[in-house]
């Protein structure tokens, strides 16, 4: 039973982190591409691709 529980609230961390992580990078790819388009090119699992495509960075 307690593994269960442990593993609920892992998940609920990391859905926490990454909704935080989520809206930070919104927020900057409303303001500059910059740091958007870095952490985009990094963990592009997490993102939602937008029309301009972060490999224009490499």
């Amino acid at each position: 039973m307690s593994g269960k529980i442990e593993l609920v609230l892992i998940f609920e961390k990391v859905i926490f982190h990454v909704l935080v992580y989520w809206q930070m990078l919104v927020r900057w790819n409303d303001g500059q591409q910059g740091p958007a388009s870095i952490f985009g090119l990094r963990d592009g699992l997490l993102l939602p691709v937008s029309d301009e495509s972060p490999s224009q960075m490499a």
